[in-house]
């Protein structure tokens, strides 16, 4: 096939397929795809930082019934792996999950790959090879790479802007500029999320993966969040964010930890935005209900023995508030902390820390910062503190 173009040869190889509907020859024109557009499979993202964003080829350039083809090979993978995990039957799954995410980095083709029945699909083959990490009846390597895939795919469907990674560069983005819209979240997601964590053996890469991908269901769209935004989601990033702090003779699993209750914490702002900005009926999960957990966590850290990174965590919590009051409608917030006991709390723990020294002076400041962002500009938020204080010596009944 000298001479033929790059797309030539695709569908050259297509055709050589169809003709014989044989796995072998479908395996020659994945193989060509994957090759001919590689460089679109960037799991680490670093075309963000290049500053531009390469499109992946049109459905209106692409092989007739090529989406048809690959749902049909992922269902069959599906069954194949349900019966054993066959790492030839794992690749063949992953080069077509290079091909999706190759196809979905052009906006025009999220919503036709969103209409296809990959979702279940994968996440059948996701859910069967995680649960063989733990027992290592197949190789990690590979399930780590088919898992990494899947999580990036959703990121391409979800949020094919990349605005929770560029947010969390603390990038600016002009929404107006961006006219497509992510794919509708898959009704799989969610309990895919749940399970990988309630497992608990997930390696690290692919919790922080899973978190970045939680993100960026979040900031894709309003209605995508607000339904990831679930009770059992919530627990999952809470029951992180207390997790015990680790000791051992080296600093990696710390390190590790410190880096994954951060990514919770930026999460959970996040969150707070979403749920702030929704109507009463559209919520699964109140903030005052998150922040009532996220306050009892912060106070359990300060009667627990304290390391460096754990200190760390602990500013980091205090100062999150801050960025959750970074939002538009920063007064209902305000109230809904004042009267949820935030104010209370802040107090409690600084009676409470065992912090000395330039550490101690650290959490005074940090809180006191936080404290004045809480009632600043609020006269809602300074009421109710007053009505609470009042309360409380006046009478045992609750007034605000």
């Amino acid at each position: 096939m000298e001479g033929l173009s790059a797309t030539e040869n695709l569908f050259e190889k297509w055709m050589l397929f169809s003709a014989k509907n044989d796995r072998e020859k479908l395996a020659d024109f994945v193989n060509c795809f994957q090759e001919t557009y590689k460089h679109l499979v960037d799991l680490e993202l670093t075309h963000l930082n290049d500053g531009y964003s390469e499109e992946g080829p049109h459905f209106t350039v692409l092989p007739n019934g090529v989406l048809q083809v690959f749902s049909t090979q992922l269902y069959q993978c599906s069954e194949s792996i349900a019966q054993s995990c066959d790492l030839d039957t794992l690749h063949f799954a992953s080069s077509i999950m290079e091909c999706l995410i190759i196809i979905t980095r052009n906006y025009d083709n999220v919503p036709l790959v969103a209409s296809c029945e990959f979702v279940k699909y994968i996440v059948s083959i996701a859910s069967i090879v995680i649960s063989k990490i733990k027992d290592k009846s197949c190789d990690i390597d590979d399930i780590c790479m088919f898992v990494k895939l899947v999580i990036h795919f959703f990121e391409c469907l979800y949020d094919p802007y990349f605005i929770w990674r560029k947010r969390i560069k603390g990038w600016s983005m002009d929404k107006n500029r961006m006219k497509y819209k992510p794919a509708n979240l898959h009704v799989e997601v969610v309990p895919f999320f749940f399970d990988c964590f309630d497992r608990g053996h997930l390696p690290f890469d692919l919790r922080i993966r899973l978190l970045h991908m939680f993100g960026a269901i979040m900031c894709g769209s309003q209605n995508n969040a607000l339904k990831v935004i679930t009770p059992a989601t919530l627990e999952v990033l809470l029951k992180m964010l207390s997790a015990d702090h680790v000791t051992g003779p080296t600093n990696e699993l710390r390190q590790e930890l410190f880096c994954i209750k951060d990514l919770v914490l930026k999460c959970i702002i996040c969150m707070v935005h979403v749920i702030n900005l929704a109507s009463i009926d559209q919520r699964q999960v109140e903030v005052s209900h998150v922040m009532e957990d996220y306050i009892k966590i912060l106070l359990k850290k300060e009667d627990e023995p304290q390391d460096e990174q754990e200190t760390h965590i602990q500013l980091a919590m205090i100062g999150a508030i801050n960025e959750m009051l970074s939002c538009q409608d920063k007064s209902s917030l305000q109230v809904i902390m004042v009267s949820g006991g935030t104010f209370d709390a802040f107090i409690s723990l600084l009676q409470k820390t065992a912090l000395t020294g330039s550490e101690g002076q650290t959490l005074a400041m940090s809180v006191l910062g936080v404290m004045n962002s809480v009632l600043s500009g609020s006269v809602s938020a300074k009421v109710c503190r007053l009505v609470s204080v009042l309360g409380n010596q006046l009478s045992p009944v609750r007034i605000c």
